[in-house]
């Protein structure tokens, strides 16, 4: 067979098999397709080429938006397009398997369309890639933060949030107030974003003020920021191209629309009338600056002083306004010169002119010069009103000296000094004293100055000259204190004229000058008690009246013995020592008593008796009645047991040494009797008719046995100086 015959035989081989595989494809199918391919079942040749295997062209060719992306090397496939699809994407295993599997762990995503990092990078796949029958979607997934976060802004920002938020966490933020272009300092400062930022509007960096504020200058093209901040809408910053004087006072405060009404800028008159006319509320007097200012409308300039003006201001008259002296409402020229013009001058009588007394420094005090008069003004009287001493305002016949012409005499004419010379014009002698005289005509002034009426100048030190010093606390008292009802002429002078004598009742008379002093009531100064007998010395003369004498003084009126020491000091001893408490006191201290010479008593001190105080025995209460007796001080603790003196066993020095000398008893003590102790054989206590015989202490001694002897005494074996020593051995 030649090589063209089976080649011929071979070709129609191939196409009668092709021809029987389309007829019969499902005969020979590896396994059913997944389930998103399942539509492509019994059409092979829809991925299959013949001889061709499946073709990258022939799945992009559905895989459109994939095709899409590898174009524009967008995403994870691009770098893996010289790839067949079917690496990775397997086919034929059943309608629940999965065509595309899963990454390996060892995926890098940042291959991906979207590179997963910061927190997305510990996100499980499955939160990203949803599941689709039996597989996930790999690919067409939302690269976008919307496509898996709520926008918590509702557009208010816009879709990138990747301006403001980053990866790593949603907050805090990668932009905040700091990055924001436009100030939001001042009134921005209390905005919310979404009050500026509706539906992700106004985000560029530099916005423009009319986006959000109504424009109300007319149309004006001029930026808002040339003239107002965000500190303040209302708070104009614009500065005028011109010198600022041409602004002055008032007007730099005043707002924009008071100069330019409906927001004209241009062209601006300068003249007060263009803006002010309207105020203008008098007739036209030439240019305004001749009396107004800019700081003040109401703040007059006009100079008052030049000639042409022919009335200068001065004194008070510049503290007046114009409408005080133009009173004729919008009319300034040519007012009246003269002062009654503009003040109600009372009558005046004779006094002439305003200017003769007044000036323009003040109304009051007039300029007058009283010192150009027969009465010059001094004193009290310089600073009296014209009217007072000129009440129908004409120039009184007045003299020198004639008080009662304006005041009104108090004492009632007591010191009226013509009253003993019958108007006599010389020196006269005062009715008060003989030694006080008045000058004729000026009386008043002898008491008074013309400083002031009172206080008087007759004082405590020149009291002496109406005939009776102040001394002491006379100085003090006030006139009326003596001079009741203004009662001068006559006035007492004995104490008990202003005094009473409450204490006294009159048994020492009126001299109360002879124990009293000026200076004070008490202490009495001038009283010498050695005047009655009785010396007040030591302790005495510190005492008050009252501590003798009593409240009332009459304590030691009615007293036999007023000078007796017991009169006033209670006797402690009671009648023990007499009466003449001097023999042993003193007025220095009842308590200093001077040693006193026991040794020329019956009973001389000695040994302890010697420290004792004297009330431990001249007890008035605990020994009303002393003698020389022990028992008196100490009792007797033998109960009278006994016949003897205490002195016979005791000393004054140690009262529990007994010194008894026992042999001037019947019973001499020997041996160790003499060291016995005086209890041992006086029991109970017994000191008299004790027996002698030595059973009597020792029974309890005597052995009980037969063979003692019986018929001896015990002294015929015993001595005092041993019991156990017996004689009748040594026998």
């Amino acid at each position: 067979m030649t090589i063209t015959r089976i080649v011929t035989w071979a070709v129609l081989a191939l196409v009668w098999f092709a021809g029987v595989a389309h007829a019969q494809v499902g005969s020979i199918s590896p396994g059913k397709l997944s389930a998103p391919h399942a539509a492509f079942e019994n059409q092979c040749n829809r991925c299959h080429v013949p001889f061709g295997g499946i073709p990258q062209a022939t799945c992009l060719g559905c895989h459109t938006a994939l095709a899409d992306a590898m174009a524009k090397g967008i995403g994870y496939h691009p770098s893996v397009k010289t790839q067949p699809c079917t690496t990775c994407h397997k086919e034929h295993h059943g309608r629940d398997a999965a065509v595309s599997p899963p990454p390996p762990a060892t995926f890098d995503h940042r291959t991906a369309a979207f590179p997963a990092d910061g927190k997305h990078q510990t996100l499980a796949c499955d939160k990203c890639h949803p599941q689709v029958g039996a597989s996930r979607r790999w690919v067409g997934i939302a690269v976008k933060c919307e496509g898996c976060h709520a926008d918590r802004h509702k557009g208010t920002f816009g879709s990138a949030c990747a301006k403001c938020h980053a990866s790593s966490g949603w907050a805090p933020t990668i932009r905040n107030e700091k990055n924001h272009v436009t100030p939001i300092a001042g009134g921005h400062a209390n905005l919310k974003c979404q009050d500026c930022h509706k539906s992700g509007l106004h985000l560029a960096p530099q916005q423009s003020c009319a986006l959000c504020h109504a424009e109300k200058h007319g149309g004006t093209k001029v930026e808002c920021s040339t003239c107002h901040t965000v500190m303040g809408w209302k708070q104009v910053t614009y500065t005028h191209d011109f010198c600022p004087c041409k602004l002055p006072g008032k007007h730099q405060t005043a707002p924009c629309l008071a100069c330019h009404p409906a927001f004209k800028f241009n062209p601006t008159p300068f003249d007060c009338a263009s803006c002010h006319d309207k105020e203008r509320k008098h007739e036209p007097l030439g240019a305004c600056s001749q009396c107004h200012s800019a700081l003040s409308w109401k703040t007059k300039a006009f100079d008052h002083d030049r000639a042409a003006v022919g009335f200068p201001l001065a004194g008070k008259h510049l503290l007046l306004g114009c409408e005080n002296c133009h009173t004729d409402k919008g009319k300034f020229r040519l007012p009246k010169h003269e002062c009654q013009s503009c003040h109600a001058v009372p009558k005046h009588g004779e006094f002439g002119a305003c200017a003769k007394c007044h000036t323009t420094a003040g109304w009051t005090p007039s300029s007058f010069d009283h010192a150009t008069t027969r009465m010059p003004l001094t004193n009290a009287h310089a600073q009296v009103r014209c009217q007072d001493c000129h009440p129908k305002l004409v120039t009184a016949a007045f003299k020198p000296g004639a008080c009662k012409l304006c005041h009104t005499d108090p004492h009632a004419g007591q010191f009226d000094p013509t009253k003993k010379s019958g108007g006599d014009p010389t020196l006269l002698e005062s009715p008060v004293a003989p030694t006080h005289t008045v000058r004729a005509g000026r009386a008043c002034i002898d008491c008074h100055t013309l400083d002031a009426w009172k206080p008087s100048t007759i004082t405590a030190m020149n009291h002496g000259e109406m005939g009776f010093a102040l001394n002491g606390a006379h100085a003090t008292v006030t006139c009326v204190g003596c001079h009741r009802g203004g009662q001068f002429a006559g006035a007492p002078r004995e104490c008990n004229q202003c005094h009473t004598d409450f204490r006294h009742h009159g048994r020492f008379g009126s001299k109360c000058a002879d124990c009293h002093g000026e200076t004070s009531w008490t202490p009495v100064e001038n009283f010498d008690h050695a005047r009655t007998g009785f010396r007040l010395d030591n302790a005495h003369a510190k005492l008050g009246c009252k501590k003798c004498h009593g409240d009332n003084g009459t304590t030691l009126v009615a007293v036999a013995a007023p000078t007796a020491c017991q009169t006033c000091h209670a006797a402690p001893h009671g009648k023990q020592f007499g009466e003449v408490c001097t023999q042993c006191h003193s007025t220095r201290s009842f308590h200093e008593v001077p040693k006193f010479d026991h040794s020329r008593t019956a009973f001389p001190l000695e040994l302890r008796h010697a420290t004792l105080p004297c009330l431990q025995c001249h007890d008035a209460k605990e020994h009303p009645t002393l003698n020389r007796a022990c028992r008196t001080c100490h009792g007797d603790p033998h109960r009278g047991a006994n016949s003897f003196d205490c002195t016979d066993c005791h000393r004054a020095d140690r009262w529990r040494i007994i010194r008894f000398d026992h042999d001037r008893t019947a019973y001499p003590l020997t041996g160790r009797h003499r060291v016995a102790p005086c209890s041992e054989c006086h029991t109970n206590p017994n000191w008299t008719g004790v027996r002698g015989d030595c059973v009597t202490c020792h029974a309890f001694n005597r052995p009980r046995t037969q063979d003692h002897l019986t018929r001896v005494t015990c002294d015929d074996c015993h001595t005092t100086n041993s019991w156990r020593t017996t004689l009748l051995r040594r026998r």
